[in-house]
C-alpha cells in the first residue's frame, strides 16, 4: 500500500514532487525534474502496481497521469531516459499537449480518504447554504446574534476557510422593503445570517480528527512559492501552449480571465508554467519548511487512514477518483469545425435580440398592456423572463368574459380552443435564448481552445453523492440538444464510442422506493406510446421508445395527468402531448415535483393550477397508489420535528428528528447540523430571554400583514426560519432517496466499465464518462462487446432492488446518438 501526495506548479501545471511512503515505511520525496526521466518512469510504474491511498485522488492522479505521459512522450520523441527534465523544460512544454493521448495510467486499487470522510460525520465539510433568520426587529437583532453565538457551538472546521475563524459567526445584515417602485433599506428590521465556510483540506481534517495541534501545522500558504511565480493556467485546457496561444475575443471571453492571461506579456509563455517552474523546482528541492510540509502530508494521510478504521480499498468512489483524473488528462475528441459553426450561429442569435435590461424592457413592453407592465418593475432577470415565457396555453381572456365555461367558437383570439398564448411569451423566450447563447459561446470557445473535451468531475460533488462538474467546464450542464451534442465525437481514430442512458431513471428508482404493487402493475400495463402517440413511427423511423409497436408500459407522467384532469383517460393525456394544452407535460412536471418532496403548494407554483386542483391531484394519486403516500409519511415522521396537531396558529410541539436518511443502497445524508440549529431556534422562540420581552413588548413594528410587538415579531422570525430549515430538510431527505440511489447505480456501472481497463501502464481500452443518467465509453472495436456485456450484467445486478431498471446500450457515432 502506497500513501501518496503531489506538489505541483499551479493546479494544472505538471507535478514537481511526489511524496510517498510504502506501508509503515519512511516518507520519500521524489523530484521529477531533478531526477533522470527513466527513474521517474520506473517509480510511477511501481506505483501503479500497488494500492494507492491519498486525499483527493482525482487531483493527484490527474497529475500522475499527466507526468507519466509527458515523460513517456519525451522518451518516444528524444529517446533519452537519462535526461534531467530540469534541463529540457522547453522540450517538455512543447510536447505536453501531444502527451494527452499517451498511455493509460491506472493503479491496482485505491482509497481516497477525502471521499471516505464524506460518508461520515465529516460530510459537514461539503458546501452548504447559509442559514437566515429574516426580518428580525432591529432593536433585538444584535442581541439575537450574540445569543446564538453562545448558544450553538459549531466545530471550527465549518469555518476554517474564513480569514478570521474566531470572529462572530452570526452576523446582522440590512434588509430591504418595497416603497413604490424601489427597494430601500428597512430601518425596522434586520436579517441575522450564519455563513459557513468549511474546509475540505487534509490539514483541517488532521486537526479535527487526529487532534494535531493547530499551532504545529504548516499550511500551504506558509510554504508556497511566492505569488509572483504562480503560473497562468486554464483548467479546461490544462497545457502550456493553450495559455501561450490564447486569443482574446472581447465579445465572448470572460474579461477577468482574459486579463489574468494577458497581464504579463513579456514572458515567452505568457507566464504559463514553463516561465516559472525553475522557481518551483528549487523551492521543493531545497526549502526545508516546504519539504517538511510535503512530508507531513503523507503522515497525515496515513494517520487518517488508521483513524477511519483502515477502510477497504477498491470502493467505487475511490476507484472512480483515479479514473476521473486519468480521463480528464486524456480528454475526448470534439468536432472543432462544427463548434465554430455553432459559435457563429449563437452570435447571430445574440445580434438579432436585445439582451441588456433597458432594451429588453422596451422590447417586452411593446406587447404588454399597461397593467401587465408592472411585472417589469422587478427587472428583466431570468425568473421574470421565465414567468413571461410561461404565459402560453392560458384560458382565453375573451371567452372568459362570456362567463364560466363559455367558449366562443368564432373567437378572434383563440378560434374556439379556449386557449391563448400571450405574444410576450415568444419574445421572453427569445431573450432567454439569446442570453443562453452567450453562455454557449463561452463553452464553444473553451472547447476550441483546448482542442479536446477535458471533462472534470468531483466524484462526491453533492450531499446526495452525485458527481458534479468542475474546473471551469461543467460537463453536467451541456445542452441535450442534438445540434450541440453531435459535435462531441468522443472517440479518436482507431477507437469507437458506445453508450446508453437509463430509461425513466428517477421514476423506476422512485417506484422501487415506494414499493407499491399497484403502481408497479400500472407502469407495466401496456398502453399508447407517448413517444410516437401510438403510431409506431417517429420522424420516418421506428419509434425507439416502443420499438415500433405503438405501445409501452404506462408512464407515470400520464397517470399523474389523469389526476390533474379528472375525467381524462390515459390515452387522452398522451394524445395531448405536444398540443397547446399538453396534459402530459403538466403530468410530467407535476409528478416530478412530488417525487422530489414537493407538496400541493409546489404544484401551484410549478403548474399554475389552483390550490384546490393541486390538493385533489396529490391526494388522489396517493390514494390510488398507497405506497406513494406511505413514503411521504415516512419522511414526515423522520424529519418533521416541529408539529402543530391543532392546526396552523396553534401550539408548536417538538419531536426529535432523525440524524440521517439512507439511499436504497445505504449512502447516508446527515442532518445533524441542521437539526441542532433548528432545535435552538425553536427553543429560543418558545422561551426567549426575559430582557428581550421587556424591551420588545414596548415597541411596535409593522410586518407585511399586521402590526406586532418587537418580541412577537422576533418569535415569528425564529419560527419562520426554523420551519423553513425543517422544510428544506424534508425536501432534501425525499430527494436523497432518489438522487443518491441513482448516483450509486450510475457510478457502480461506470466503475464496472472502468474495470475493463487493465491496471498498470498500457494502451487505452475503456474511457468511461457519466453525465446524469447517461454512461458513455470510448473503447476499442475488440473490447466493445465485452463492455456491452459488463454493462448488461451490472445493470441486471440492481434488478432485485430496482425491478423496472432498464438501459439501452448501443453503438454511437457522437454524443447525440441515443
Amino acid at each position: 500500500m502506497m500513501y501518496i501526495d503531489t506538489e505541483t506548479c499551479g493546479l494544472c501545471g505538471p507535478a514537481v514532487i511526489l511524496q510517498y511512503a510504502k506501508d509503515d515505511g519512511p516518507v520519500h520525496i521524489h523530484n521529477f525534474w531533478t531526477n533522470p526521466v527513466g527513474d521517474s518512469l520506473n517509480l510511477l510504474r511501481e506505483l501503479c502496481n500497488d494500492t494507492v491511498v491519498g486525499f483527493n485522488l482525482a487531483f493527484d492522479w490527474f497529475q500522475i497521469a499527466k507526468m507519466y505521459t509527458m515523460l513517456e512522450r519525451f522518451v518516444n520523441v528524444h529517446g533519452d531516459i537519462s535526461a534531467f527534465p530540469e534541463d529540457r523544460i522547453e522540450d517538455f512544454a512543447n510536447l505536453e499537449a501531444d502527451a494527452r493521448t499517451g498511455s493509460c495510467v491506472k493503479p491496482k486499487s485505491a482509497v481516497d480518504l477525502m471521499l471516505v470522510a464524506r460518508k461520515t460525520k465529516y460530510q459537514i465539510t461539503m458546501n452548504r447554504g447559509d442559514i437566515k433568520i429574516r426580518r428580525v426587529p432591529t432593536v433585538l437583532a444584535t442581541g439575537l446574534a450574540k445569543h446564538l453565538e453562545q448558544e450553538i457551538i459549531f466545530q471550527n472546521i465549518l469555518f476554517a476557510r474564513r480569514k478570521d475563524r474566531y470572529a462572530p459567526k452570526w452576523k446582522v445584515y440590512d434588509t430591504k422593503k418595497r416603497v413604490g417602485n424601489q427597494w430601500v433599506d428597512d430601518p425596522e428590521f434586520k436579517d441575522v445570517v450564519l455563513k459557513f465556510k468549511p474546509s475540505v483540506a487534509l490539514k483541517a481534517l488532521a486537526i479535527d480528527a487526529l487532534g494535531v495541534q493547530e499551532d504545529n501545522v504548516l499550511l500551504f500558504k506558509d510554504v508556497e512559492v511566492d505569488h509572483e511565480f504562480r503560473p497562468n493556467e486554464i483548467p479546461y485546457a490544462p497545457f502550456a501552449t493553450a495559455v501561450r496561444d490564447y486569443k482574446l475575443d472581447k465579445k465572448s471571453k470572460d474579461k477577468k480571465e482574459s486579463k489574468r492571461i494577458f497581464d504579463k506579456r513579456h514572458r515567452p509563455w505568457r507566464w504559463a508554467w514553463p516561465d516559472v517552474i525553475h522557481k518551483h523546482i528549487s523551492h521543493w528541492e531545497y526549502y526545508e519548511p516546504a519539504r517538511a510540509y510535503a512530508n507531513k502530508d503523507v503522515e497525515y494521510t496515513r494517520g487518517l487512514f488508521n483513524h477511519f478504521g483502515c477502510p477497504a480499498d477498491g470502493d467505487d468512489d475511490s476507484v472512480l477518483a483515479c479514473m476521473v483524473g486519468a480521463v480528464r488528462w486524456k480528454g475526448y475528441s470534439v468536432d472543432i469545425p462544427g463548434l465554430i459553426k455553432l459559435k457563429e450561429e449563437a452570435r447571430a442569435k445574440m445580434r438579432s435580440t436585445p439582451m441588456a435590461p433597458g432594451p429588453v424592457k422596451y422590447y417586452l413592453g411593446q406587447v404588454l398592456e399597461p397593467a401587465e407592465q408592472e411585472i417589469l418593475k422587478d427587472g428583466t432577470g431570468k425568473v421574470i423572463l421565465q414567468e413571461l415565457a410561461s404565459w402560453k396555453n392560458q384560458t382565453c381572456p375573451m371567452c372568459a368574459m362570456l362567463g364560466d365555461g363559455a367558449i366562443d367558437a368564432d373567437c378572434s383570439v383563440c378560434a374556439g380552443t379556449n386557449t391563448y398564448t400571450h405574444p410576450v411569451a415568444e419574445r421572453a423566450q427569445e431573450v432567454l435564448d439569446a442570453r443562453l447563447a452567450k453562455k454557449e459561446i463561452e463553452l464553444y470557445d473553451k472547447l476550441i481552445l483546448a482542442g479536446r473535451f477535458h471533462a472534470s468531475f468531483k466524484v462526491i460533488g453533492t450531499l446526495s453523492s452525485r458527481m458534479s462538474g468542475t474546473d471551469g467546464l461543467n460537463a453536467q450542464g451541456i445542452k441535450r440538444d442534438t445540434s450541440v451534442r453531435r459535435n462531441f465525437t468522443f472517440s479518436d481514430d482507431g477507437s469507437c464510442l458506445v453508450g446508453g442512458d437509463f430509461d425513466g431513471f428517477e421514476i423506476v428508482i422512485a417506484e422501487a422506493a415506494y414499493n407499491d404493487p399497484d403502481l408497479r402493475a400500472a407502469l407495466l400495463k401496456k398502453a399508447m406510446c407517448p413517444g410516437c402517440l401510438g403510431k409506431g413511427v417517429k420522424k420516418g423511423k421506428p419509434c425507439k421508445d416502443c420499438k415500433g409497436e405503438g405501445q409501452t408500459g404506462q408512464k407515470i407522467h400520464g397517470l399523474f395527468g389523469m389526476e390533474l384532469f379528472p375525467g381524462s383517460t390515459y390515452e387522452d393525456v398522451v394524445i395531448s402531448k405536444g398540443s397547446k394544452f399538453d396534459k402530459y407535460d403538466y403530468g410530467k412536471r407535476g409528478v416530478f415535483s412530488q417525487v422530489y418532496g414537493g407538496d400541493e403548494n409546489t404544484l401551484v407554483k410549478k403548474l399554475g393550477v389552483s390550490l384546490e386542483v393541486a390538493r385533489r391531484a396529490a391526494i388522489g394519486f396517493a390514494k390510488r397508489f398507497p405506497g406513494v403516500g406511505k413514503a411521504r409519511e415516512k419522511v414526515f415522521d423522520m424529519f418533521c420535528s416541529m408539529r402543530q396537531p391543532g392546526g396552523i396558529g396553534t401550539k408548536v410541539e417538538w419531536h426529535d428528528p432523525c440524524d440521517f436518511i439512507e439511499s436504497l443502497f445505504g449512502f447516508r445524508r446527515y442532518f445533524t447540523l441542521e437539526n441542532m440549529v433548528c432545535k435552538s431556534l425553536f427553543n429560543l422562540a418558545n422561551k426567549p430571554p426575559k430582557t428581550w420581552k421587556a424591551i420588545g413588548s414596548k415597541i411596535k413594528v409593522q410586518r407585511r400583514d399586521r402590526e406586532q410587538t418587537a418580541s412577537g415579531a422576533m418569535a415569528s422570525a425564529l419560527y419562520s426560519a426554523a420551519f423553513q430549515l425543517q422544510a428544506a430538510n424534508m425536501r432534501a431527505a425525499a430527494n436523497h432517496v432518489i438522487q443518491s440511489s441513482g448516483a450509486q447505480i450510475t457510478k457502480s456501472v461506470q466503475r464496472k466499465v472502468w474495470d475493463a481497463q487493465p491496471a498498470g501502464i498500457g494502451p487505452w481500452v475503456a474511457q468511461p464518462c457519466n453525465v446524469h443518467d447517461e454512461i458513455l465509453c470510448v473503447t476499442t472495436p475488440e473490447t466493445k462487446d465485452q463492455v456491452a456485456t459488463i454493462v448488461h450484467e451490472a445493470v441486471e445486478a440492481f434488478r432485485p432492488r430496482v425491478p423496472l431498471i432498464k438501459m439501452e446500450w448501443h453503438d454511437m457515432r457522437t454524443w447525440a446518438d441515443k
